[in-house]
């Protein structure tokens, strides 16, 4: 879509935006919301009409729900709900109080949304509305007569005794009582203290929480988990007073992290289910910002939440006003079985910008840079298993994920991820491809993904797990053949070190980068142990550095280029291969590089001086001085020479960087610079 409002560089000199680009977004979409919304306004069904493994109802239900996330905070802090939509003038007031009346009435009949039920999408969508109910109260919930607010609140009161799945779900349980006790209706206290207390038990360390026993750690802790502690706040912070300190001193750490995520074009990086809800990544800025925890500048907190929504505006995520299913514009290898053509309005969570009033810093102070805008990083999360790393001359971001379990396998178990490069995540003849990881097969063509890696340790440039790629009869994991790794990130790249342990033989496939791109021809070459493959600026380069015999130039999946990437029309990936008698035992070591610099393969080859393995113990030495000592597999005590001293230990991983301050990370974790 192209925005009418004019930009405004002197206010923010990164985005040129304003909160009347967001009203203006806003209100686009909801030309969208009333064109696809039913007669009876209770639903919401958007084009194509992809259907979730709910029933209809449900999904229509999802389609009206999900947009009062934005509403909600349009209408806060204005006196007349009036709106000039699509040039008319409309009663956004009026129109959604039809439509709740109409789905929450059991004699309604197909515009009825159905009984809340356990372990069902009602559970969800049903926080949104119990929310929008206390944020608008005085447009929609003090207009209903008495009768019209029974009929509501019995219709919520449904989902007290109803079992939620594991997770976040805890959080709508939590929201929905909450609003309920707001409203002064009858709620339940105990699943308000019960849900809450479940939620609190996965935090993790570093403002991190597991999404469920997993673990899994993803957006869900951005759009979810840390914003809906909030909510609850809003509208009961005073049943559970103990647990508000921690709260808001893991949403400052969290925040601290998170910040690393952004590149410098606006974007996130992609990982993890979910990821249709897109520019939904950045719900918690103004929400720290309402609440006074946000520990950077309300410009920064600006130009993160601008930025990233501009990204989307400008690459297709909203389309004859509305937002498709996909992350740029329509893609449906994406998206997961529970997702429906509404479910993209978990987005419209990023319109909690509107929350703050138009006087508030987030909108007055001026754009401060992004963090990949003034510095380039290596930034460890323990507690998540995660490694961001982020490059100040291209703006690129990539994510090093470790320690995330779950179902939607290749948004996890890739090692790598970027901001730029997208991954492949079509399925096609029963397996996904190899591109961002590393993978055992046994015939050469079905690919066994880290779908669920043991987390050993992360650490200053160290991230470390191992995989148990094969499973006995009885379904559960082979614990006799296990793939230990470890990534080294260095400057804006990175090394992959694999250690099998194994009694049984396979082929191991280390798979590049998959280079993403929207047109023109990629520059595909091939030397003794490397392949590299570029289009414009845009490399994306493997090379055995310890271990394979095989390689493979960057090719499309299954042998077609197009349709694969989950962020670009077409991609190839270029990869390493071990193929021989016996894998059991054996070392790899790989270096893999996607950058916007348009390296040449002659820079790229000259990054790693030397490499020297014995045993489990990997000598790495690097262009610029740098020299890093790497143990995988098993940990056992070390002895290194530091300045004439000799240090022994439990020491995964040790380096000493080209200024000659040495890093030594234990086993423990804990660090000791010298």
């Amino acid at each position: 879509m192209k925005l009418k409002t004019p930009e405004n560089r002197e206010l923010s000199p990164y985005t040129g935006w304003t909160r009347d680009h967001w009203e203006e977004v806003f209100l686009d979409l909801m030309v969208g919301c009333l064109k696809y919304s039913t007669p009876a306004k209770s639903m919401i069904f958007y084009p194509r009409n992809k259907g979730s493994f709910y029933d209809r109802r449900t999904d229509g239900m999802e389609g009206f729900t999900r947009m009062l996330w934005m509403v909600g905070p349009y209408l806060l802090h204005r006196n007349s709900a009036v709106a000039t939509i699509g040039g008319k003038k409309v009663d956004l007031a009026a129109h959604i109080k039809e439509g709740i009346l109409v789905g929450t009435d059991p004699k309604a009949g197909d515009d009825y949304w159905g009984d809340i039920r356990t372990r069902h999408q009602t559970i969800v969508e049903s926080a949104a509305l119990a929310f929008f109910l206390f944020i608008s109260r005085r447009h929609i919930w003090d207009r209903m007569s008495k009768g019209e607010q029974d009929q509501v609140a019995s219709w919520l009161q449904g989902i007290i005794g109803k079992e939620p799945y594991k997770g976040n779900w805890a959080l709508f349980k939590v929201l929905v009582n909450a609003g309920l006790k707001a409203l002064g209706r009858e709620y339940s206290s105990f699943e308000i203290s019960a849900y809450l207390d479940y939620m609190v038990k996965f935090y993790s360390g570093n403002g991190w929480y597991s999404d469920g026993e997993g673990p899994c750690y993803e957006y869900y802790n951005a759009w979810t988990i840390h914003p809906y502690f909030y909510l609850w706040m809003m509208m009961d912070a005073t049943s559970r007073l103990d647990l508000i300190p921690a709260i808001r001193q893991r949403t400052r750490e969290f925040i601290d992290t998170l910040k690393y995520f952004f590149a410098a074009n606006g974007v996130h990086v992609p990982f993890g289910r979910s990821l249709t809800y897109r520019m939904a990544a950045v719900s918690i800025f103004p929400i720290a910002e309402m609440f006074g925890v946000s520990p950077i500048a309300p410009g920064q907190s600006r130009r993160i939440c601008s930025g990233n929504l501009k990204y989307f505006v400008e690459h297709g995520a909203i389309a004859d006003h509305h937002m498709p299913l996909g992350f740029h514009g329509e893609y449906l290898p994406l998206p997961e079985a529970y997702s429906s053509s509404q479910s993209p309005y978990w987005g419209a969570k990023a319109w909690w910008t509107l929350l703050l009033p138009p006087d508030h810093p987030f909108w007055t102070s001026r754009e401060e840079p992004s963090e990949v805008e003034k510095h380039s990083y290596i930034v460890p999360i323990p507690g998540a298993g995660i490694i961001v790393q982020g490059d100040r001359e291209t703006g690129h971001v990539m994510l090093y994920l470790n320690k995330s379990r779950d179902w939607a396998k290749k948004k996890y178990s890739n090692l790598s991820f970027s901001s730029h490069f997208g991954f492949d995540v079509t399925f096609i003849n029963d397996t996904f491809n190899y591109d961002g990881g590393v993978c055992a097969s046994e015939d050469g063509k079905q690919f066994i993904h880290r779908m669920y890696p043991n987390h050993i340790l992360t650490q200053d440039h160290f991230t470390a797990s191992y995989q148990m790629p094969f499973l006995l009869p009885s379904g559960e994991r082979d614990p006799s053949t296990r793939i230990y790794t470890t990534t080294f990130v260095k400057d804006d790249y990175h090394l992959r070190i694999h250690k099998v342990v194994a009694h049984r033989n396979f082929q191991l496939f280390d798979g590049g980068m998959a280079l993403g791109y929207d047109s023109g021809t990629p520059v595909i070459k091939s030397g003794k142990g490397w392949e590299y493959c570029r289009v414009g600026a845009k490399v994306s380069f493997i090379k055995n550095v310890y271990g394979f015999n095989g390689q493979i130039p960057a090719k499309g999946f299954q042998g077609n280029p197009e349709g694969n990437n989950m962020m670009h029309r077409f991609s190839v990936v270029p990869a390493l291969r071990y193929r021989g008698d016996s894998i059991d035992g054996r070392v790899f070591v790989s270096l893999v590089v996607a950058n916007l610099k348009g390296s040449s393969p002659d820079e790229l080859n000259r990054l790693v001086k030397s490499c020297e393995v014995d045993g489990d113990l990997v000598h790495l030495a690097f262009h610029d001085g740098e020299e890093a000592w790497i143990q995988v597999g098993t940990c056992t005590d070390l002895f290194l020479r530091v300045r004439g001293t000799q240090v022994c230990g439990r020491i995964p991983c040790a380096r000493r960087d080209p200024q000659g301050m040495w890093h030594i990370v234990y086993e423990d974790g804990s660090v000791v610079e010298f």
